[in-house]
């Protein structure tokens, strides 16, 4: 069972204003952020586009518990240099953390079926990964998910310790991985452009700054009524 450190950032004013900028400075800091982390068996990242802005998902895998504390402990370590902690520190001119968690993966494989042109439901119902997830209590796949996602890996996880549903199942992050999403900031550009985002702070702090002025009269108003 592998540990997932997850994080979600949330990009700021100054990075989406110098997207360019923004993407070659996480480009060298995933290099030199991780040089001779040797416990952390891999990286991975995914963009998630807002019309305010973009949301950063990132995931640092290690092998076991023990992997993770040799990691906390060596950025703790590193931490006490002047100039890494500076560097480091150049994180908030960029995003905001506004989420973490430690996940794990399941208790057993979750590969994606892998069909011949010809099977069949019945053919599925019976494979050995679709009886795992009946006696896990994981539902499978619907059709259309299995018809689009046939070779393209895919990634599970659970949340560490064990949220539940309503309905007292476990709560499951899952992922498929697409061969097309390349690290590079043309295929990461904001898709709205900035003239056409929805600016709505403004016209909400315009309309509690207004509703303030009015309680002000009206408590004038009633204060100096005879």
């Amino acid at each position: 069972m592998h540990l997932f450190l997850a994080y979600t950032f949330e990009t700021t004013e100054h990075a989406n204003a110098h997207p360019d900028r923004f993407w070659s400075w996480m480009e060298a800091r995933n290099t030199w952020f991780y040089v001779d982390l040797n416990m952390v068996q891999s990286t991975s990242w995914r963009i998630q586009h807002r019309p305010d802005g973009v949301l950063i998902h990132h995931e640092v895998a290690f092998a076991d518990e023990s992997g993770l504390t040799a990691y906390r402990a060596a950025l703790a370590d590193r931490g006490r240099d002047p100039a890494w902690e500076q560097r480091r520190r150049e994180q908030d001119r960029w995003y905001r953390i506004v989420s973490r968690s430690v996940q794990t993966s399941p208790p057993m494989p979750m590969a994606l079926p892998r069909r011949n042109p010809g099977a069949g439901a019945t053919d599925r119902a019976e494979s050995p990964a679709a009886q795992h997830q009946v006696a896990a209590g994981v539902p499978a796949m619907a059709e259309e998910e299995e018809r689009s996602a046939v070779g393209v890996p895919a990634s599970w996880f659970l949340r560490d310790p064990p949220s539940t549903t309503a309905e007292g199942g476990p709560v499951l992050w899952h992922s498929v991985d697409r061969p097309d999403s390349a690290f590079r900031a043309s295929a990461l550009a904001d898709p709205v452009p900035p003239d056409r985002r929805v600016r709505w702070r403004p016209l909400v702090y315009a309309v509690l700054a207004a509703l303030l002025l009015l309680c002000s009269l009206m408590t004038w108003a009633i204060g100096s009524s005879p």
